[in-house]
């Protein structure tokens, strides 16, 4: 490509990315359109190669680039695409140990469909963001703690949804356990974080647990809290007790 190639801003903005997504002060934007630009390069490659190949109804579960989503920002932690997958293993050809019978490309030269897609990128965020690429803000993803689990059954009143600005690629739990840890004479340590909280209790007059989101800040920022696993440590860190009578 010339230095006057529009697509050239995309690939030097590309090479010189160090692959991290870091927000602007504004919290909703990414500082560099790295992700944005890579999602939609690989959506237009799938659409061109392995959707084309594989035969309607089917062909819809080959189209998704992996990237997230920004409708409601996702819960769960992202993953290879299966339609990525089998395009990396084609554009290894006869270096990849899967033998490649079919011919994703139709033919035509990778370098050919590779700027084909380029330029379908360009076009399709030049028209959204103009033609400056050092000027793009794209959107920053939120993690979304929904009020419904992961069987969609609502699990909180729809108001009790929570975002976190920046989406870590972590889930919406935490945990960690060592055994046998040369630091402590106990033969297991652990710790976890699930936010926003553990308690979604609210009383009648609206008043809601002090556990209900506690969790929030301690999971933005990388923390955990410690997992009491002894009736010594438990006594040492209880906050109350309440005794059950069972009548039989």
């Amino acid at each position: 490509m010339t230095q006057s190639d529009p697509r050239r801003q995309l690939v030097d903005t590309l090479t010189r990315w160090d692959g991290i997504n870091l927000l602007n002060d504004d919290g909703k934007t990414w500082q560099q359109p790295g992700s944005a630009i890579l999602n939609v390069w690989l959506t237009s490659m799938l659409k061109r190669t392995v959707v084309a190949a594989v035969p309607m109804p089917f062909d819809k579960w080959y189209s998704a680039s992996g990237y997230e989503t920004t409708q409601d920002g996702p819960t769960g932690s992202l993953n290879i695409s299966v339609g990525a997958k089998i395009l990396y293993e084609a554009v290894q050809g006869d270096k990849s140990p899967i033998p490649q019978a079919v011919d994703l490309f139709a033919g035509k030269p990778q370098q050919e469909v590779v700027l084909a897609a380029l330029e379908d990128t360009w076009e399709t965020l030049s028209k959204r963001y103009g033609n400056n690429v050092s000027n793009w803000k794209t959107p920053a993803m939120a993690l979304t703690f929904r009020a419904n689990n992961f069987f969609g059954v609502p699990q909180a009143a729809a108001e009790e949804t929570r975002h976190q600005a920046e989406y870590q690629n972590r889930g919406t739990e935490n945990d960690m356990i060592v055994f046998s840890p040369t630091t402590s004479d106990r033969p297991v340590l652990a710790w976890d974080v699930v936010a926003p909280g553990q308690s979604g209790f609210i009383a009648p007059d609206g008043t809601v647990d002090q556990h209900d989101e506690d969790q929030l800040k301690m999971y933005e920022n990388f923390g955990r809290k410690s997992l009491w696993l002894t009736k010594q440590d438990v006594e040492a860190h209880k906050e109350s007790q309440e005794v059950l009578h069972v009548q039989r």
